[in-house]
């Protein structure tokens, strides 16, 4: 594995978290291999911490993704640790939102989600980057263009102000759980407007 370049690793970052189940202690050569790996390249940080952070509510693992994910934290820098915080703040805001939207009537979810998005855009003053990719960091959000989706799990419709101001604006459906993001060629096919 050593011979795997960092985006060969991030190819199998997935497998290799959850290979993490079988090893015999916390602490072992896959453990360390990974965390070297990541703390030397940004991206590969970023996907280790993400996929980490999915396991903590496996019911027989979860302590030990907890373990290894506060031993990353303790050594990945001030810098990374606080962007890590941001974009955990961020899913759970969302997270908010998306149950709040989920519960309330048809007729009432669009001004719902543009009302509590708009709170949130004003939170969002510095630049985070996305949980799906690293290389997308934005600096608030356009929650006029925000929406949901008609569905049972009513995804949103998330419109992010992209902070290249180059860029074109980040497209995302979220999902509790699940962030998903579209840059080009997205058409929005809900009648939430």
């Amino acid at each position: 594995m050593e011979k795997l370049s960092d985006d060969e690793l991030c190819d199998y970052l997935p497998q290799l978290v959850q290979a993490l189940k079988y090893e015999i202690f916390h602490d072992s050569a896959l453990v360390r291999f990974l965390i070297r790996r990541a703390l030397g390249n940004v991206r590969l940080l970023h996907y280790f911490f993400w996929h980490l952070k999915d396991q903590i509510g496996d019911p027989q693992f979860g302590q030990r993704f907890q373990i290894i994910l506060g031993g990353l934290l303790s050594i990945c820098g001030e810098a990374q640790k606080d962007e890590f915080t941001q974009q955990d703040e961020l899913i759970a805001d969302l997270i908010k939102v998306a149950q709040k939207v989920k519960v309330t009537k048809d007729s009432n979810r669009l001004s719902l989600v543009r009302q509590e998005l708009e709170i949130l855009s004003l939170d969002l003053f510095d630049t985070v980057r996305l949980p799906i990719n690293p290389g997308l960091e934005v600096v608030g959000m356009d929650w006029q263009s925000c929406g949901y989706f008609t569905s049972n799990s009513a995804p949103l419709k998330l419109v992010f102000k992209n902070a290249d101001h180059f860029g074109d604006p980040v497209q995302a459906i979220f999902k509790i759980g699940i962030i998903f993001y579209f840059i080009h060629g997205y058409r929005d096919r809900s009648n939430s407007d």
